[in-house]
């Protein structure tokens, strides 16, 4: 069960940032969680809206993560980086849902 597991999380993680058993997508993971509630907080009146920027935020990081890993490979310097692009691919998409946020409020005549 635990081999199964194991193989399971290396077939999603592909990298592992610093133990065997803390894989790198669970850094991105806290990263987008982490990234999408402070930007719903501060940039929301409902708690819809900060639950809709944790769900973009992890979106945003796993992607970024996985897909500079994807196209780099593995190692610890390349762990490290993923990181970065990571916390860089959650801010990029929570900035694109605030624009998209406020085209939707002023009603799709621009800024």
């Amino acid at each position: 069960m635990v081999m199964g597991l194991m193989s399971l999380i290396e077939l999603l993680g592909g990298a592992w940032a610093g133990p065997k058993w803390f894989p790198i997508w669970s850094i991105w993971l806290i990263i987008g969680c982490i990234g999408g509630y402070w930007y719903g907080r501060l940039s929301s009146v409902s708690s819809c809206y900060t639950i809709l920027s944790i769900v973009v935020g992890v979106i945003g990081g796993m992607a970024a993560g996985w897909g500079y890993v994807a196209l780099s490979g593995g190692g610890e310097r390349n762990e490290y980086i993923s990181m970065l692009t990571s916390m860089v691919g959650c801010a990029l998409l929570l900035w694109l849902l605030n624009m998209l946020m406020r085209k939707r409020n002023s009603g799709g005549n621009g800024v």
